[in-house]
């Protein structure tokens, strides 16, 4: 498959908030692209829904950030948990923290 952007797989954890559904929790981002990013949730999320995704800094960063962006498709998966899910998010724009 043709993709405008590639992608880049990464096994970070993040802490997801869905502004509409009103919940925040812990999830893990598997992968990130020029416009998107992907993570397995333990949350059903509705496309459409406004998300912040924040990434905390790992110890040899000088950043963390929060992308803001849209929910495009979540579905379940499959894996030792009762129900996992996994969702798309389009990202609408980054906010980066920097440490002094």
């Amino acid at each position: 498959m043709d993709r405008k952007f590639p992608r880049y797989n990464e096994n970070r954890a993040v802490v997801v908030e869905n502004v509409e559904l009103g919940f925040c929790h812990h999830a893990t981002m598997i992968n990130f692209s020029g416009n998107g990013l992907c993570c397995n949730t333990d949350m059903p999320h509705n496309p459409g829904n406004k998300i912040f995704i924040k990434i905390e800094k790992w110890p040899n960063e000088k950043t963390s950030g929060i992308y803001i962006g849209e929910v495009r498709w979540c579905r379940e998966i499959k894996t030792n948990q009762p129900v996992d899910y996994q969702i798309g998010v389009k990202v609408e724009s980054l906010r980066l923290n920097h440490d002094s």
